[in-house]
């Protein structure tokens, strides 16, 4: 979705001149290839996203925060291409034309990405409409301050940007060829069967703490694995919260005040305006059919006589006041038809109105129904059913269409405005009636006091003051009896830790302020107060030995034990699986249909170099002892069954299929890791 809003008001990177306010490495948030990018440039990127995100949901307000964080690393990625993918892309000398461009915003071959627009979007039926986007063309010059053209000059310049690197993508998969040879291996390694037996000593069968093991041997196993321990930049964090929750004392406060609001709410005349006056929820003008609100209240509301008042009771972390206001049967559902009469750029509400009352007289005086919906009505979704709109349920239409369609009689013929126009409504079915409640509730949020925050502040604080490095805070965490909680390996841009409400904050300090072992200040987070320490700094690189020292006690272990099983093997002189089972008392298994690609044995669990060499083994050969993943094994090939199989050609496709859907990615993932770049995002988001 958010891809698809990457629209409009978007003004790329290239409009930030050398003459920038800013400069040196304090603003730089990248580096491509040695290149260095200011944070300037990224957040140009990301305003306009923000804007045109903002314009095409039709809201001033800032999104949510979900939203903010998919644009940040859309943004990202926009920089990224510039400085990866368009270079290539530049090279190549791929183009797109002004009638590839026509055809992509109003032709026959619309881009996905102004299908997703909202305001290109029909609003009775949800569906693009070419129209609208015709109007917005032929409309955008009447803002005076040329913020429309610009912006959408903008936005084609990336619908151009996208469809370059669709061909670009394209001719790398047109370049691709699969030789018979690589076809026919791939359907052998797939598809050519082996049987086997095997035996296998599992290395849990000796207890680790039985395998002593020296430095020397865990550096001499570490030296030379070290492609094992690469890793990325990441921190790791020990952190402790301090809940802000309401007290005893803000408990009874608040339900005093609830019932004080319950004697005042059963003598007032006007339950709406002291709702709206009272509540922290604005009062919602509904009927509750049985079984659509909290089970209890439920129960007990429509037990209850009209001026009833339930509660003050705790739901959703409020505390809530019911009153029945009103007691009707009303239908579960309906089946009506209507046609929908909009004002337009040639007809005023006036003339709207004037229209929808001929139409109705005309239905009155035996007019047909399908021929006027068809002749007049603007709701272009409801049109090739004659406006039938089906059977549906409360909440599922506009509140006066929705009112009108639930009181009105079978076939009575009604007019009613909406917030889309005037509907000419006709009921045609209406379900069996029974007995709903308007309620009016008066919630007020379970929060703490500020007295209560500040005594929660005061602890927080007392234990941070006290907790002044790793040590000090463990001490106070044991003395204290708080849970320590741990969240390792959070890299750069990670923007969640389990438990905690928006923590970037707290890895932004752990990147940018603290050093190894430094307690953090108190940080609010939601309904918490945090304190933080960083444990560990883990650079970009090799992972350093003492880091690594569990993994290693593990490996090493693993090959200490695999050789005391290999020369128990040997020594028991076995000549046969079975004989081998008998004499170490263990099972012989079954594997059968094991091809070169199988990853999984039967009884065992993931062993592919132990599969690799059974699936090429000649029949009826008793192997060596071999170490595997989970424990030494020795096997004996019983069947090959090899396929018939000479013609190759499906498998040539499956191949070029299989490669075609990598491409993207992959070549992508190649120019990024060329361009050598360093994110350095966390110093500013």
């Amino acid at each position: 979705m958010i891809i698809g809003l990457s629209l409009l008001a978007f003004v790329l990177s290239d409009f930030i001149g050398s003459g920038s306010m800013f400069g040196g490495p304090d603003y730089e948030i990248a580096v491509f290839n040695g290149k260095s990018v200011e944070y300037p440039e990224y957040e140009q990127i990301f305003d306009g996203l923000i804007e045109n995100y903002k314009r095409n949901m039709g809201s001033d307000a800032m999104p949510e925060e979900s939203v903010v964080d998919m644009i940040r690393e859309q943004a990202w990625d926009i920089l990224v291409k510039k400085y990866t993918l368009e270079n290539e892309i530049e090279k190549t000398g791929i183009k797109v034309s002004e009638e590839e461009l026509f055809d992509m915003v109003q032709g026959t071959n619309i881009d996905p990405q102004i299908l997703q627009i909202p305001v290109f979007q029909n609003q009775q039926t949800g569906m693009f409409d070419r129209a609208l986007v015709i109007q917005f063309l032929q409309n955008m010059d009447k803002d005076p301050s040329g913020n429309a053209r610009a912006s959408w000059l903008a936005f084609e310049e990336q619908l151009v940007q996208g469809r370059r690197v669709t061909k670009y993508n394209n001719m790398i998969k047109k370049a691709m060829y699969v030789p018979s040879v690589l076809a026919q291996q791939y359907h052998k390694d797939n598809m050519d069967k082996t049987d086997c037996r095997f035996v296998f000593k599992p290395y849990s069968l000796v207890a680790d703490s039985t395998i002593e093991c020296t430095d020397a041997e865990l550096k001499a196993y570490y030296d030379q694995h070290l492609y094992k321990y690469d890793q990325e930049e990441m921190r790791d964090i020990d952190y402790v919260v301090f809940d802000i929750l309401p007290s005893s004392q803000d408990m009874e406060f608040l339900q005093g005040k609830m019932m004080k609001l319950k004697e005042e709410f059963a003598t007032t005349d006007d339950d709406v305006a002291f709702v709206n006056y009272n509540s922290d929820k604005a009062f919602e003008d509904k009927y509750y059919a049985r079984n659509t609100m909290n089970p209890e209240v439920d129960s007990i509301l429509f037990a209850s006589p009209v001026g009833y008042i339930h509660g003050p009771y705790i739901e959703n972390n409020n505390y809530v006041l019911a009153k029945v206001m009103e007691k009707k049967m009303f239908p579960d559902s309906v089946h009506a038809r209507h046609i929908l009469i909009q004002p337009n750029e040639k007809r005023n509400q006036e003339a709207s109105k004037s229209l929808a009352d001929s139409i109705l007289n005309l239905l009155k005086n035996k007019a047909d129904f399908i021929q006027l919906v068809m002749r007049y009505s603007d709701d272009k979704g409801s049109v090739p059913d004659g406006g039938d709109l089906k059977w549906f349920g409360r909440g599922k239409m506009v509140k006066p269409f929705e009112d009108t369609c639930f009181t009105a009689k079978v076939n009575e013929y009604k007019i009613v405005e909406s917030q889309f126009g005037y509907h000419i409504v006709q009921v045609l079915e209406r379900s069996k009636e029974s007995e709903q409640l308007k309620v009016a509730f008066v919630e007020h949020l379970i929060e703490p006091s500020q007295q209560t925050r500040q005594q929660i502040f005061n602890t927080a604080t007392e234990f941070a003051s006290k907790a002044t490095n790793y040590d000090e805070f463990k001490k106070l965490v044991g003395e204290k009896g708080i849970v320590k909680r741990t969240a390792n390996n959070l890299s750069p841009n990670e923007r969640n830790i389990a438990g905690l409400e928006s923590p970037r904050e707290v890895i932004r300090w752990a990147y940018n302020k603290a050093a190894k072992n430094e307690v953090s200040e108190i940080f609010e987070l939601g309904d918490k107060f945090v304190v933080a320490v960083l444990t560990e700094i883990k650079e970009k690189g090799t992972a350093p030995m003492e880091l690594v020292r569990e993994q290693l006690l593990t490996e090493v272990r693993k090959e200490k034990k695999a050789t005391q099983f290999i020369e128990e093997f040997k020594k028991s002189g076995y000549k046969t699986v079975e004989d081998l089972g008998a004499k170490i008392q263990q099972p012989v298994n079954d594997a059968p249909n094991i091809t070169f690609n199988s990853f999984s044995l039967p009884y065992v669990g993931i062993e592919p170099e132990i599969i690799a060499v059974m699936s090429i083994s000649e029949k009826g050969k008793i192997s060596e002892p071999m170490k595997g993943n989970n424990g030494v094994f020795v096997f004996e090939v019983t069947n090959k069954l090899p396929s018939d199989q000479t013609d190759y050609s499906v498998d040539k496709v499956r191949i070029a299929n299989e490669w075609k859907t990598r491409v993207e990615y992959q070549s992508f993932e190649a120019m990024k890791k060329k361009a050598d770049i360093t994110d350095k995002r966390v110093k500013f988001m």
